[in-house]
């Protein structure tokens, strides 16, 4: 899926094109950032309820994760995706139980220096 600025979501599950405007940031990942996850509420039994709800950081998490921290970190990707990754891990106390991967590219107007 893809998520653009005009809010809409976009299935990518065939060959599509999407235009990103000079400064727009691309994020690619698996789920593994998507899937953390964390319990709440009361004790959990051995099946997993209990009572206890599972909360996952979500597609609307990272989608707020990546642009919050990417203004907050305009000058390096690199940064921002560390800090991505690291909310991630927070929500989910502390550890995630799949892959992290994620991809951050900027597109970027002929002759405008790289950050």
């Amino acid at each position: 899926m893809l998520h653009v600025e005009s809010g809409e979501t976009v299935e990518l599950n065939r060959e599509q094109r999407v235009l990103l405007g000079p400064g727009d940031v691309l994020a690619l990942t698996p789920d593994g950032l998507t899937e953390a996850r964390r319990w709440s509420g009361g004790s959990r039994d051995s099946n997993g309820g209990g009572g206890r709800v599972r909360d996952f950081f979500g597609y609307d998490g990272l989608v707020r994760a990546v642009r919050e921290e990417v203004a907050q970190n305009p000058s390096s990707l690199a940064d921002a995706g560390m800090a991505v990754a690291k909310r991630a891990r927070e929500f989910a106390g502390g550890t995630i139980n799949d892959d992290v991967c994620l991809l951050l590219a900027r597109r970027i107007e002929r002759g405008e220096p790289s950050r």
